[in-house]
């Protein structure tokens, strides 16, 4: 038995036909998915940087009354929006700001220029934020600067 070819073409191009669209939708789900993730990523990156960044502006604003009043009720407003900060400290500043929490709740006064160092320190940490320091930021804000380019 001989087979005709323009038989044998056209089951060929009806395979494809039916093939090609299925490989397509399934490269066009992959695609979508690290997209969504990314966009996942994002979105987690952008509210931690947003979160961070109040806690840090609300600790500089209570610090600073603090210089300007030196009440008891602005130490206690210190105390509490330095201790939602301390995780963001790192080095001197947080050593400070652990000295400023002892002076607070032992109702001492405290010296003004560690008041005023620390306050520094805040606005070096809220300068910093939407910076890529870590390796794995680099990597984030490279992946989402080439899905831009790409689209």
């Amino acid at each position: 038995m001989q087979f005709d070819l323009t038989v044998t073409i056209s089951v060929i191009l009806a395979l494809v036909a039916i093939i090609v669209p299925v490989i397509g939708q399934g490269i066009s789900a992959c695609h979508d998915t690290k997209v969504k993730q990314l966009e996942f990523e994002n979105k987690q990156f952008i509210d931690f940087d947003l979160h961070k960044r109040e806690i840090l502006e609300q600790a500089i604003s209570d610090l600073s009354k603090c210089l300007v009043n030196g009440t008891v009720s602005a130490f206690e407003k210190v105390g509490v929006s330095l201790g939602k900060a301390l995780p963001y400290l790192s080095g001197d500043i947080h050593n400070y700001a652990l000295t400023i929490l002892g002076y607070a709740y032992d109702e001492k006064t405290v010296d003004k220029d560690i008041i005023t160092e620390v306050i520094e320190g805040l606005s070096k940490s809220l300068q910093t934020i939407t910076k890529p320091d870590k390796p794995e930021q680099r990597k984030w804000y490279k992946r989402l600067f080439q899905k831009r380019k790409n689209h």
